[in-house]
């Protein structure tokens, strides 16, 4: 018992002993028992059968969930684990040491005349997005550089 619940006699109203004894002594009214059962045989006749539903699809439902997550955890358990973290280092160490190569002399600029007396050709367009990317690789092959 809760210790903060108070007993149950501290639930009783003054007189209530009184008061139900009062009661008890009122004519009780009762239907007969063949009334009762005339009545129960008439509500029976009214009320349709229950039927009630088969429970054998909520059971293969569940032993297709069951199926269902074993088979994901098989699959998850042959897959092999990909840490990114471990990816990340490698990328990121520091590379060895490489030759300097020292910058190669950087050719001559043209003529500024030369230049401005040709004007430069139309860039040619590439394909709509739309178009396969084999395409759109030799379009950009084939532009004057």
């Amino acid at each position: 018992m809760n210790p903060n619940t108070p007993p149950p006699h501290d639930d009783d109203l003054p007189d209530e002993r009184e008061l139900a004894a009062l009661y008890a002594r009122l004519p009780k009214a009762e239907p007969d028992a063949a009334l009762d059962a005339a009545v129960l045989a008439a509500a029976l006749r009214v009320t349709p059968p229950v039927r009630r539903r088969p429970r054998w699809p909520v059971a293969l439902g569940s032993a297709a969930v069951l199926v269902l997550a074993v088979g994901v955890g098989l699959h998850l358990r042959d897959t092999p684990i990909h840490d990114p973290v471990a990816g990340n280092a490698e990328r990121f160490a520091a590379p060895a040491a490489a030759p300097v190569q020292e910058p190669a002399a950087a050719p001559a600029p043209a003529p500024v005349e030369a230049e401005a007396a040709t004007p430069a050709p139309p860039p040619k367009l590439i394909a709509q997005s739309t178009a396969p990317t084999h395409a759109i690789t030799r379009r950009i092959a084939e532009a004057p550089a």
